[in-house]
């Protein structure tokens, strides 16, 4: 059976419309707008990131519902890289985050400002969101053979981060 208005069944598939999008991305806020933070570095960053993907999720067509989630992070990935550049400015730090609580912010901007940018795309998808080198490499358009070591990096980063400041974090919190 075949329908052509987007959101009603093709071919056997139902394809998300406009609303399903908006249903998704407000059931997944916190998720996509995480995402879109860890990888811009930059709450105002973040949130220009999370509503372009929004809004381009919302004007595609014939996406199946299925796919709908793998889509919005795609989007989320996609955008975040146009706005920033991770492999323009391999080296750059990224800023301060602003729009979240002092202390979270602090903890936030301390990790998220030790990693390079390239570093910080590396981690975040491969490790967080599980993609393979090579769509890595594809999606930053660098070899694959520098997305170990940037990932490499980030997670030494975090690891001395980590260990410097959760001890600390621990005996605040049993006191």
């Amino acid at each position: 059976m075949i329908w052509k208005r987007s959101g009603e069944p093709q071919n056997g598939k139902h394809y998300s419309s406009k609303a399903d999008f908006c249903r998704l991305f407000e059931q997944e806020m916190s998720r996509l707008y995480l995402l879109a933070l860890m990888l811009t570095g930059d709450a105002a960053t973040a949130e220009r990131c999370f509503e372009r993907s929004l809004e381009t999720c919302s004007a595609s067509g014939r996406i199946s519902s299925e796919w709908a989630p793998r889509w919005a992070t795609h989007n989320i990935i996609k955008n975040a890289i146009e706005m920033v550049e991770p492999a323009r400015e391999k080296n750059q730090r990224a800023k301060a985050v602003k729009s979240i609580s002092a202390s979270r912010q602090a903890t936030l901007a301390a990790v998220l400002g030790s990693i390079a940018r390239l570093d910080r795309f590396a981690y975040v998808m491969s490790v967080l969101e599980r993609y393979s080198d090579r769509e890595c490499a594809s999606y930053l358009g660098c070899s694959v053979s520098e997305i170990a070591p940037a990932r490499e990096r980030a997670v030494q980063a975090v690891a001395s981060f980590a260990e410097e400041h959760v001890p600390q974090c621990a005996l605040r919190a049993s006191a």
